[in-house]
């Protein structure tokens, strides 16, 4: 639990913020939109940021190129928090995402590209990263080891940023740390130990008396000590909400003593409140939105906000509305500070978010239309988060780009950057472990939609492939180099499944290789690289942004 020195310190670190904040003192080192209006494409190659860090950058000029020539002045990254800093006790670090990073920064550069960078993505594939995604995140709530790590991490990442003089800016996202939430689901006696473990009940009584805790929300606690942190559909959620803002706001703050001006994304979407099982009101997170000594507020916005969600197909007009109102509340609510829509989603095929209002297609190129004078008067910045399609490959260095790291390997192998070369009777496998299985439930036909991908690129005369997934093995007969493309008939509920390759006849070369169920649409380019007809929006928006 926090103690009363540990409390002085949080009030004291967030009166020096504050201080700062009047005096405009503090931010970034850097001018975060000093070339005019902002224009981002997210970039991760042709893979999506759990596999990025792990493979190669074939592609890379032309990608970047093709970036420039779309009229857009700067790149986002997504930075795996465990796929850097592997182990948080020891702390340890993987040399080749920081490689690869300085790869993509000097190349960005010289397509005159400026580079944005989100710290601390919560998925990734790290074969041994301990602990577990979601033990890692709650760790870091409790403070202490993972808190002193989370900082070396960041300090690593600006100390490896500065020097690039097309580095200009940096934030986090509340995105990553909504897992927190999961804890509500739990049952009444971890709910409490988890609250226990991260002072929730300390933080409570620098909030409320017990007495009023109760009559509040008409509970009969005996002490703060026995209050957990609450079911979701009661009215005590709110103080878990406001718990985590403050939390988030906490963190930001630590992060900016080793990372100056790295700002947030904040959540402007407002979360039910229930009461007697019905909503009540509504949370509006606006405790984070001045994000500290940053120099902008970062933002997510997408079509659906400030709709019914209810599976409507709306108009460029009502959601233009929608946008420039939504826009200008964060604006009122963050005291004026810059804003950077760094998440400009305006067509979105989530499987999860069906339901969720979409433009009519008609309506797609008139919106792009319209947004631009919107974004303009509201923010200094935007971004596309698909800028370019992705399958939801489960595989780690799914192109050896590590040669063999992160896959089992059986009989003679011979690796190269890019390339893994199987003689006959050898074989390379990975485990999808639950946490890979979940990445295919994106697609909530998983069972029947899993597919695999297998770029081979030199074969021996009789070569037979062996391609093993769960339950499902088929053997290939490959005589010449080409795409072989699988579909899986069926694929089991089991937490974990082995997929393995293996050669039975003859030599085989193999370079990329996906496993996957769900490709991402942003409407700008397909996972080929082909245009949407919905790229000509996307340019003339930029070109109206760059005047």
């Amino acid at each position: 639990m926090m103690g009363s020195k540990a409390r002085v310190r949080t009030r004291l670190r967030e009166a020096l913020i504050s201080l700062r904040r009047l005096l405009g003192r503090g931010g970034a080192q850097y001018d975060w939109a000093k070339d005019g209006y902002v224009r981002s494409a997210t970039y991760f190659g042709r893979d999506w940021p759990i596999n990025f860090w792990n493979s190669g950058t074939e592609g890379l000029e032309d990608d970047l190129a093709g970036i420039a020539a779309d009229g857009f002045t700067s790149i986002i990254l997504v930075i795996p928090w465990r796929e850097l800093q592997p182990t948080i006790d020891p702390v340890t670090y993987q040399d080749y995402p920081f490689m690869k990073l300085r790869r993509v920064l000097q190349a960005a550069a010289a397509h005159h590209l400026d580079v944005y960078v989100r710290l601390g993505y919560f998925w990734d594939l790290c074969p041994d990263g301990t602990p577990s995604l979601s033990e890692r995140i709650f760790a870091l709530f409790a403070g202490g080891q993972a808190l002193t790590a989370w900082k070396a991490y960041a300090k690593r990442l600006y100390d490896e940023l500065r020097p690039f003089q097309n580095f200009r800016g940096a934030f986090l996202t509340w995105e990553d740390f909504w897992w927190f939430f999961s804890i509500p689901n739990l049952q009444a006696d971890e709910r409490l130990a988890r609250a226990q473990a991260v002072g929730y009940q300390d933080w409570l009584r620098g909030q409320t008396s017990l007495e009023a805790y109760n009559e509040r929300f008409g509970t009969s606690y005996q002490c703060i000590e026995d209050i957990p942190f609450p079911y979701q559909q009661t009215p005590e959620m709110e103080t878990m909400y406001q718990y985590f803002d403050d939390w988030l706001n906490g963190l930001l703050a630590a992060t900016q003593e080793v990372f100056p001006g790295i700002s947030l994304e904040v959540r402007i979407d407002e979360d039910p409140i229930f009461r007697n099982g019905k909503l009540h009101h509504t949370y509006c997170h606006e405790a984070t939105y001045h994000c500290g000594t940053a120099p902008f507020t970062a933002v997510m916005y997408g079509v659906p906000m400030g709709f019914e969600n209810q599976g409507e197909r709306v108009t460029a007009a009502e959601t233009l509305e929608r946008t420039e109102w939504m826009l200008s509340r964060l604006l009122q609510k963050n005291g004026g500070k810059s804003l950077y829509v760094e998440q400009f989603i305006f067509c979105d095929n989530t499987p999860q978010c069906a339901h969720n209002a979409r433009l009519k297609e008609e309506e797609i190129l008139p919106y792009l239309q319209g947004a631009a004078p919107i974004l303009r008067r509201c923010s200094r910045g935007y971004g596309i988060w698909t800028y370019r399609d992705y399958e939801n490959n489960a595989l780690y260095n799914p192109n050896f780009a590590l040669k063999g790291r992160g896959w089992d390997v059986q009989g003679t192998c011979a690796f190269s950057e890019g390339a893994c070369r199987l003689e006959a009777g050898a074989a390379i496998a990975q485990r999808l472990t639950a946490t890979r299985i979940s990445l295919l439930c994106m697609s909530l036909d998983y069972l029947h939609n899993t597919r695999i991908s297998i770029d081979v690129t030199a074969a021996q005369e009789g070569s037979v492939l062996r391609v093993t997934l769960g339950d499902f093995t088929q053997d290939l007969p490959v005589d010449q180099p080409g795409l072989i493309r699988i579909r899986i008939p069926a694929l089991g509920w089991e937490e974990e499944h082995d997929f393995s390759l293996s050669a039975l006849q003859g030599a085989l070369t193999l370079g990329r290789v996906s496993v996957w169920s769900h490709v991402t649409e942003g409407g700008v380019r397909h996972v080929d690289g082909s245009p949407y007809p919905y790229l000509a929006g996307v340019r003339a928006l930029n070109a109206a942004l760059a005047h």
